[in-house]
């Protein structure tokens, strides 16, 4: 499909060839090279039929669809914009934090940051990265960061990551919920995670709910790059976020503070740091195929619900 997140997978069955098709993340449009088929039959994951079905182009999502053929189609190829219908909200407020529209607003980080990442966790290592400055043909100038390790340097199932810091980061004035960022995916599958500074003086991070009785940090996949294209990441940071964590150490709890001050986010903060893991391979069912070595960042925003 021309997309690891992608996937169209064929099956004989019956004397009929069959297609299973979804996405890791949201929709896209699917062009259909239909060959030697007039028509197919379309069926849904719920098994709901459709016969006499000629569209050339059709909308897949993580909602497997299935295609029912008498011969085999000749290709299948994806968008790689997607769109995100069930992550889609209204925010009462908008505001960017860091615009990302520079790499001289980055300072990569190598040291291991034990609030992000550990020593001990064998399928994780830190760097090396590499920022530079962009132009991306739909969101223009932002940040691309490349993993310079690349898959000739990288075991197939680590993943390598590194810490940014933004020293010119200038504190928001008024209150929000939420915090996101504009990633332009690889499939790499790795996880963002932010760090923020409030009124007091006080440090907090999205790292996973330690202490409240699991450390697994956002297991449903919201700060996670398994898409293509642009896409906005949201993460809560108070209980008043509409942006949900199911889980035991569910929505804010996923965010830790340093152990000083009064325990809660006073208001303005500042963003100061951001830490992402990449894998330089992704596993496509029987095989390890290689990802693309960057991603492109912008636009670190916080946003309040009401």
């Amino acid at each position: 499909t021309g997309s690891l997140g992608v996937y169209c997978e064929e099956f004989q069955v019956r004397g009929k060839w069959v297609y299973a098709l979804w996405t890791t993340r949201g929709e896209t449009d699917v062009s259909l090279d239909l060959g030697k088929n007039a028509d197919y039959e379309a069926m849904s994951a719920l098994g709901r039929r459709v016969v006499g079905v000629k569209d050339s182009t059709i909308v897949v999502s993580d909602e497997p669809r299935y295609l029912i053929c008498k011969n085999p189609i000749a290709g299948a190829k994806a968008k790689l914009q997607r769109r995100y219908p069930r992550e889609e909200l209204a925010f009462a407020k908008t505001t960017i934090a860091v615009p990302l529209a520079s790499a001289d607003e980055v300072v990569v980080t190598e040291a291991m940051d034990r609030r992000f990442f550990h020593e001990s966790d064998i399928f994780l290592r830190m760097g090396p990265f590499a920022a530079k400055t962009v132009i991306d043909p739909l969101k223009g100038a932002c940040v691309e960061l490349t993993d310079l390790s690349g898959t000739n340097g990288t075991p197939k199932l680590v993943a390598n990551c590194t810490v940014l810091k933004f020293p010119n980061a200038q504190p928001v004035s008024g209150e929000y919920d939420t915090i996101g960022v504009w990633v332009e995916g690889n499939m790499g599958d790795g996880k963002v995670k932010l760090e923020l500074v409030d009124a007091e003086g006080e440090t907090w991070a999205t790292t996973g709910p330690g202490g409240v009785g699991e450390d697994v940090y956002d297991e449903c996949g919201l700060m996670s790059v398994n898409f293509d294209g642009w896409h906005l990441l949201k993460f809560p940071i108070t209980f008043d976020s509409q942006v949900k964590v199911p889980s035991v150490g569910s929505d804010a709890r996923q965010v830790t503070r340093d152990g000083t001050g009064n325990g809660r986010i006073d208001f303005p903060v500042k963003v100061t740091g951001l830490a992402i893991s990449n894998h330089p391979w992704n596993l496509d069912f029987l095989d390890m195929r290689p990802t693309r070595p960057y991603v492109r960042i912008k636009d670190i925003t916080l946003l309040r619900s009401k």
